[in-house]
């Protein structure tokens, strides 16, 4: 679960190296244009009606004369499709058998079918080629790519086992690590809407009868690890470094707020950042203290259940019928998962992990948690949905919009998952193997396989 916090930086640097931008557009609303005209709809411009063949006239005639202030298909579809150029009227469509929409609507489904069947596959050409190449490399694992929930990209690759050939299907569970603490910040925030606790209560305002220094610092700081909170801890308080076997080690909540009392500070609150595994252990024992409820079911009841996840958590009441990833340490040397190989306290995961890393997931669940931070499923309001991307995710140029990227790791599993806000372009990455150490960089020359007209949509 020790991640370093570098990985979200390093988006903003993504390279864009797969198939030309401007030919992928043009390919796309030559689709659109083609299909307008075979179809059996009628064209509601100005408030009178024209055949679809007129209207794929009209269209192309607009795109003729102003193809300059359309270089996307979205800008295409927002700028010069959606509605009159003279008038400022919307464009409308009505087809047989279906309700009148914008033409808006209409195209921009129409171009999300066609990315995830014919217009994705020189997109599925060359990740499949990064992907052969990691493969031959030593990688395996799952990734899935989707755009607004459509699949544009989804296979697994090399094996889910160490000792056999054991291909890897998109319902296989893999460890998230800590991709698990963006769960907690998720959940930080829920609570904070609701009045349960406030950004600027501290440890000791939050936890009843907890003493000792680490008490002085507030919950905005465990967010964002500049509380000078030790990364881990022994059972006398004491910093250590990390080792997959930490993460095992019995410890119950009591006894990891026990060792938290007697840390101590590695910096003054606020005046430095330095990446905390502690510090989002600690934010679950707060969630757990001011709901009286378990981290398990805080995490079920506001985050699973209103994303529709139903392949993410650290218990699967039918794990019988569920195939799970085993982790290979260096030289195929089977690991496991904690599931199949009892790693879990009868209760779950050791307090070494609940709030920093522990989660399992399938890539679709995952997925839609990133989506469900995107349209704001977890929040009552949209101004608290809209703080929480202000606060957490970062501005790409390149891609001219809100970008986020966790990652998680304990040596053996490894996790990546990549957001675009406005785009609402999802990658995922999971894989299994110690011996392929590379799969930042096998992500970033996916992600960056991904054209930059995916991204471009209206503001």
């Amino acid at each position: 679960m020790n991640t370093p916090i570098k990985f979200l930086v390093l988006l903003l640097f993504l390279p864009v190296i797969g198939w030309a931008d401007a030919d992928a557009s043009s390919a796309e609303i030559e689709y659109l244009l083609t299909t307008m005209s075979a179809s059996d709809c009628t064209f509601i411009r100005n408030g009178k009606e024209y055949d679809a063949a007129d209207a794929e006239s009209h269209l192309r005639m607009k795109y003729r004369r102003a193809k300059r202030y359309a270089p996307t298909t979205e800008l295409f579809i927002e700028r010069l499709a959606s509605k009159s150029s003279m008038s400022g009227k919307p464009y409308y469509i009505e087809c047989a058998g279906a309700d009148r929409i914008t033409s808006g609507e209409w195209l921009t489904a129409l171009l999300m079918k066609y990315r995830a069947t014919a217009g994705s596959s020189a997109l599925q050409q060359f990740v499949r080629e990064r992907l052969a190449v990691a493969a031959d490399d030593g990688a395996s694992g799952i990734l899935r790519i989707t755009q607004d929930g459509v699949v544009l990209f989804e296979s697994g690759f090399g094996s889910a086992s160490c000792e056999a050939s054991e291909p890897v299907s998109p319902d296989y569970v893999f460890m998230i690590g800590s991709i698990t603490k963006e769960f907690t910040r998720v959940l930080t925030y829920v609570l904070e809407e609701r009045g349960y606790l406030g950004f600027d209560d501290t440890v000791g305002d939050l936890l009843p009868g907890f003493a000792g220094d680490i008490g002085r610092v507030t919950v905005r700081q465990l967010l964002d690890h500049t509380g000078g909170v030790p990364d881990l801890i022994d059972k006398n308080g004491q910093p250590v470094e990390y080792t997959v076997e930490y993460d095992y080690v019995p410890v119950d909540r009591d006894a990891l707020l026990v060792r938290a009392a007697q840390a101590e500070l590695v910096f003054e609150p606020g005046s430095e950042e330095a990446y905390s595994n502690l510090g989002y252990q600690l934010l679950a024992a707060i969630a757990e203290a001011v709901t009286e409820e378990s981290y398990d079911s805080l995490l079920q009841r506001y985050i699973f259940t209103p994303a529709g996840m139903t392949g993410t958590g650290f218990w699967f009441d039918d794990r019988e019928q569920r195939d799970f990833a085993n982790g290979c340490r260096t030289g195929d040397v089977h690991w496991g998962n904690p599931v199949d190989d009892g790693m879990w306290e009868p209760q779950g995961p050791s307090w070494n992990l609940v709030g920093a890393g522990g989660l399992l997931s399938d890539a679709d669940s995952l997925g839609l948690f990133f989506e469900g931070i995107g349209d704001g499923v977890y929040f009552q309001t949209a101004a608290q949905s809209e703080r929480y991307k202000q606060e957490r995710m970062v501005y790409s140029e390149k891609r001219g919009q809100l970008v986020m990227g966790p990652a998680g790791s304990n040596g053996i599993f490894n996790a990546v998952a990549f957001w675009a806000d406005r785009s609402k372009i999802n990658v995922v990455l999971m894989t299994n193997r110690a011996d392929h150490p590379g799969e930042d960089q096998m992500f970033r020359d996916i992600v960056g396989l991904i054209p930059l007209s995916y991204f471009m949509g209206p503001d």
